[in-house]
C-alpha cells in the first residue's frame, strides 16, 4: 500500500481493511467495529490519514471544500469518509487545497469514488417551470440545477433552483415535502443582504424555488481572483452585511448551516447577498440539527459542533453560522482557511481539536482588534463566541469606527471575550434643542439625539441627558483584547442622549404640528417627547411590542399596532386608551388618512393591506393585487387614493373608497421600500433597493424624469413643503433633493454604522416633521437609539 509508513499494531485492522473502510467498500456490519476501533486508536487514525492523502485514486481529485451531502443523507463514518473523498466536477484531475477560495458549492456534482473522474453532464434545461420561462442553465450538479428564467407577469429575470434528491422513493418524497416546507420558511426572510426567495412551486412532482437573479459574482470568485482582500476594512464591511443578513435569517427561526464564499453573492456595486438555503433548517428542528452521524455543510467552513455533535459542543445553533462567518472573514483577510491539510480526516480532527493560526502570523500588518474579533467568532466552544449574528455585526461595525491601532500591538488571546466599547464619547457640546414657533424648527448644526439604555439604571429620566456643561463624561473602559493605552473615544458634537427605551425601537412618528415625537418598540411601551424641550410628555404601556405608529390629522389621537394583532387609539394628552379593534396579523405599518376617517394597516408577511373605519374599527376594503409582501402604504392629501409598495417591485394606486386598483406603476428593478405623496398630491415619490428615488405623476402614472440616483438602498422618502425631497438610504446617509436636478445636497454621507434596520419594518422607524425640518430614525446597531437630524440650514439655503 503506497504512502503508508505505519504498520498495524496488535488487534488493529490491516491496511487493506482500512482502505476498504475509507472508500466505503465495507458493509455497515463490517464498518461498525472498524469505526469504533479507529476512534480510539491514534495509530490507525494516522494510517487512515496517510491512506487518504496518498491513495492514487483519491489524489486524482479530492476537493475537501466541496459539499458533504444533503440534509437527508444520514452518514456513518463510512459514508462520511466516502463522501469526503469523492472528487468533484470542479476539482477532477488535480488535488484542491482546503484553502482554495474557489471550492465548489452545493451545486457541484459528487462523483462516485470508483468511477473515472469525469464531469457529469447537466440535464437539459426545461422550457418552462410554472409560469417561469427558462433561458439557460446557470449550473448543475449532484444537488440539483439552477436556471436563469424570465417572470413574464412581473417582467424580471429570476434564478430557479431545482433540487435533486437521492435514495428510495419514500425517502425522496419525504425530502421533497421537507424541502418545500423549509423553502417557504426561508421565503419569509426579507433583508437587503439576503437574496430573496420570490416563489416556491412544484411541477410534475418536481419542486423548485424562484430567487432573485443577482448580476455579479460570488465572493469565492473574488477571492480566487484577488486572494486576500487588499484592504481588511473592505472585508469587514462585507462581513457586516452578511452578519446583518444572517441576523434576519435567524430572526425567522432558521439556521443557514452552509455559509461560505460561494454562497455570498456580490452585485455590481459590491454589496453582499447571502444566498443558497439548500441546507437551512429551522432552529426548532432538533432531530435534524442534532442527529448523530449526520454531517452537513462544507468542511472547510464547518464549526466543531457540526463535525462532532457528541463531543461536548452542544447542538447546531445560530452561533454555528457565526463561526462559519468568522471563517469567511479569516479567509478574506489572510487568503487561506484556518486549517490547511490534504487529509480530510486530519481536517476533521483539526476543526474539533486544533487551534487556528492567528491571522497576524499570516498578515503582520493586520489590526490586532480585528484579529480578536475574528478569533472570538471562531472560538471552539459556542458559548465563547458572539451570542448572535447581530452581536457580531455590532462588533465589526464598532471596529470600523474605532481609531486604527498600531500593528505592533500584541495579538489577542483567542479565549478572551471581546467586549467592544460603546460608540466613541466626544467632547461636550452645547444643547441643540431649540424652542419651536408653530411647526417645530430646530436651527443650527445637524442634531444627533441618541436614545439609549444604561444597564443597571432602573430610573427612568423624563428629560434628555445632555453632553454639555463642565463635567467630562468618563472614558470607556478598554476592552480586554485591546491595548490598555488605547485613547478614550467620545461622541460626535451635537449628540444628546436619553436613558429610556429598554429594548429595540421599532417605530417613530411626529405629530402633525411637529411638536411631539412618538417612539415605541419591543419594550412594550410608547414614549411621547416634546421636540422643543426634549422632555418626555408621556409613557404609555402597551400589551406587546409596537411596530407601527401614526398620529391622527388633528394630533389628538395616536394609533399603534404591533405584535398584539390589534389597532389601538390613544389620547395624546392623557395617554388613555380610547379604542382597540383586532386585526388578523401582527401590524408592521399603519397610516391615517388626512381626513381622519380611515386607517390603513399592513400585516407581517402580508400581500393585502386593509382599510379600517377609524371611528368604529369596522373593516373596510382589502387591497388585493400585489404579488409579494407589502412594505408600506400612504394616503393622498385628499384621502381619495391609497398608494402601496411591495417586494414585487411595483407601486399600486387604489381607490380608498372601494379598494379597487387605479393603476400599477412599474419602474423599479428591486424591492420598493417607501413612498410619500407630495403636499399637493400630484406627485408620488418612491424609494427602492435599486438605489433610486422615482417620482410619479399621480394623474398619468408616468415617471417624471430625472430618476434620482441615491447612494444606496432607499428606505425613506419625504417631501418638504416647497417640493423638495428628503431621502434616507440604508447605509450611506441622508440627502436633500431638488427633483428637477439629479444631484442631491448630501446632508450626511456616512454614519458610524448602518443606522436603519430594513428587515420586516423597513422605514416604520423613520419620521420627518411635516415642515421637513427634522428627521428622526433608529440606529440599527444600538437599537435603543433614535437619531434626530436638523435639516434647517440646508432647507434655508438657496436651491
Amino acid at each position: 500500500m503506497t504512502g503508508v509508513t505505519r504498520s498495524p499494531g496488535p488487534g488493529c485492522p490491516d491496511n487493506d481493511t482500512l482502505q476498504r473502510f475509507l472508500t466505503g467498500r465495507l458493509t455497515e456490519t463490517e464498518a461498525e467495529p472498524v469505526e469504533r476501533h479507529v476512534e480510539g486508536c491514534p495509530s490507525c487514525l494516522g494510517r487512515l490519514e496517510e491512506l487518504s492523502a496518498h491513495d492514487g485514486l483519491l489524489s486524482a481529485g479530492c476537493g475537501w471544500g466541496s459539499e458533504l451531502g444533503t440534509a437527508d443523507e444520514p452518514a456513518t463514518v463510512t459514508a462520511l469518509i466516502q463522501r469526503l473523498c469523492r472528487p468533484t466536477a470542479a476539482t477532477a484531475g488535480g488535488l484542491a487545497s482546503a484553502a482554495s477560495p474557489s471550492t465548489p458549492g452545493n451545486l457541484e456534482a459528487p462523483l462516485e469514488a470508483e468511477q473515472p473522474a469525469v464531469r457529469r453532464q447537466p440535464p437539459p434545461a426545461p422550457a418552462q417551470l410554472g409560469r417561469y420561462r427558462v433561458r439557460r442553465s446557470l449550473g448543475a450538479g449532484g444537488m440539483g440545477a439552477v436556471y436563469l428564467a424570465d417572470d413574464p407577469e412581473l417582467g424580471r429575470p429570476v434564478a430557479v433552483k431545482v433540487p435533486q434528491f437521492a435514495g428510495p422513493p419514500a425517502a425522496q418524497a419525504t425530502a421533497r415535502q421537507r424541502f418545500l416546507r423549509e423553502a417557504r420558511a426561508a421565503a419569509a426572510v426579507r433583508h437587503p443582504h439576503v437574496c430573496p426567495i420570490y416563489d416556491v412551486g412544484e411541477q410534475d412532482g418536481t419542486p423548485y424555488v424562484v430567487m432573485a437573479f443577482i448580476e455579479g459574482r460570488s465572493l469565492a470568485d473574488r477571492l480566487e481572483r484577488e486572494g486576500r482582500l487588499a484592504d481588511p476594512r473592505a472585508a469587514v464591511a462585507l462581513a457586516v452585511q452578511v452578519a446583518e443578513g444572517l441576523a434576519a435569517v435567524h430572526d425567522r427561526g432558521l439556521i443557514h448551516r452552509d455559509l461560505k464564499p460561494s454562497n455570498i453573492l456580490l452585485d455590481g456595486a459590491g454589496d453582499a447577498f447571502l444566498s443558497d438555503f439548500g441546507l437551512a433548517r429551522r432552529q426548532d428542528d432538533t432531530d435534524r440539527l442534532t442527529a448523530p452521524g449526520t454531517l452537513v455543510g462544507t468542511l472547510g467552513y464547518m464549526a466543531p459542533e457540526q463535525v462532532d455533535g457528541a463531543g461536548g459542543f452542544g447542538p447546531v445553533t445560530t452561533r454555528t453560522d457565526g463561526y462559519s462567518l468568522g471563517v469567511v472573514l479569516y479567509e478574506m483577510v489572510t487568503g487561506r482557511l484556518p486549517f490547511e491539510t490534504a487529509s480530510p480526516t486530519h481536517l476533521l480532527y483539526q476543526i474539533v481539536h486544533g487551534t487556528p493560526t492567528p491571522p497576524r502570523q499570516l498578515r503582520p500588518d493586520l489590526d490586532p482588534a480585528l484579529e480578536a474579533i475574528v478569533l472570538k467568532a471562531m472560538a471552539r466552544q459556542p458559548h465563547q463566541r458572539y451570542v448572535d449574528a447581530r452581536a457580531l455585526a455590532t462588533a465589526l461595525a464598532g471596529y470600523l469606527q474605532a481609531p486604527r491601532l498600531p500593528a505592533e500591538a500584541p495579538p489577542a488571546d483567542v479565549s478572551e471575550t471581546v467586549l467592544l466599547p460603546e460608540r466613541p464619547q466626544r467632547p461636550p457640546s452645547r444643547k441643540l434643542w431649540m424652542a419651536a414657533a408653530g411647526a417645530a424648527v430646530v436651527a443650527g448644526l445637524l442634531l444627533g439625539v441618541a436614545l439609549y439604555v444604561q444597564r443597571g439604571d432602573n430610573k427612568e429620566p423624563d428629560t434628555f441627558t445632555q453632553n454639555h456643561g463642565q463635567q467630562k463624561p468618563p472614558a470607556p473602559k478598554p476592552p480586554p483584547d485591546l491595548p490598555a493605552k488605547q485613547p478614550p473615544r467620545s461622541p460626535k458634537p451635537g449628540v444628546e442622549m436619553i436613558k429610556d427605551h429598554t429594548n429595540k425601537v421599532r417605530a417613530a412618528a411626529f405629530s402633525p404640528d411637529g411638536k411631539v415625537l412618538a417612539t415605541a418598540g419591543d419594550d412594550k411601551s410608547i414614549r411621547l417627547w416634546e421636540v422643543a424641550t426634549g422632555k418626555r410628555k408621556e409613557r404609555i404601556p402597551h400589551t406587546a411590542a409596537v411596530h407601527g405608529l401614526a398620529f391622527s390629522p388633528d394630533g389628538k389621537m395616536l394609533a399603534s399596532g404591533g405584535a398584539d394583532k390589534a389597532v389601538t387609539l390613544w389620547d395624546v394628552v392623557t395617554g388613555e386608551k380610547k379604542k382597540t379593534f383586532p386585526v388578523a396579523r401582527t401590524i408592521v405599518w399603519i397610516a391615517f388618512a388626512p381626513d381622519g376617517r380611515t386607517l390603513a394597516t399592513v400585516g407581517d408577511k402580508q400581500q393585502v393591506p386593509v382599510l379600517w373605519d377609524a371611528a368604529t374599527g369596522k373593516e373596510g376594503a382589502s387591497l388585493q393585487g400585489h404579488m409579494d409582501y407589502v412594505n408600506a402604504a400612504a394616503f393622498s392629501p385628499d384621502s381619495k387614493t391609497v398608494a402601496t409598495v411591495s417586494d414585487d417591485r411595483t407601486v399600486q394606486l387604489w381607490d380608498a373608497a372601494t379598494g379597487k386598483t387605479k393603476a400599477t406603476l412599474n419602474a423599479h428593478d428591486r424591492t420598493v421600500y417607501c413612498l410619500a405623496f407630495s403636499p399637493d398630491g400630484q406627485r408620488l415619490a418612491t424609494g427602492s433597493g435599486d438605489k433610486t428615488v422615482v417620482i410619479w405623476d399621480v394623474g398619468t402614472g408616468k415617471v417624471i424624469k430625472p430618476v434620482l440616483e441615491d447612494q444606496g438602498s432607499v428606505v425613506f422618502v419625504g417631501w418638504t413643503p416647497d417640493g423638495r425631497i428628503v431621502s434616507k438610504t440604508y447605509r450611506d446617509g441622508v440627502s436633500l433633493w431638488n427633483p428637477a436636478v439629479n444631484k442631491p445636497v448630501v446632508i450626511r454621507k456616512e454614519f458610524d454604522a448602518p443606522l436603519v434596520s430594513i428587515g420586516k419594518l423597513y422605514h416604520a422607524d423613520i419620521a420627518l416633521t411635516p415642515d421637513g425640518r427634522i428627521l428622526a430614525f433608529r440606529d440599527c446597531y444600538r437599537t435603543h437609539h433614535v437619531h434626530v437630524l436638523d435639516l434647517a440650514k440646508h432647507l434655508d439655503a438657496p436651491k
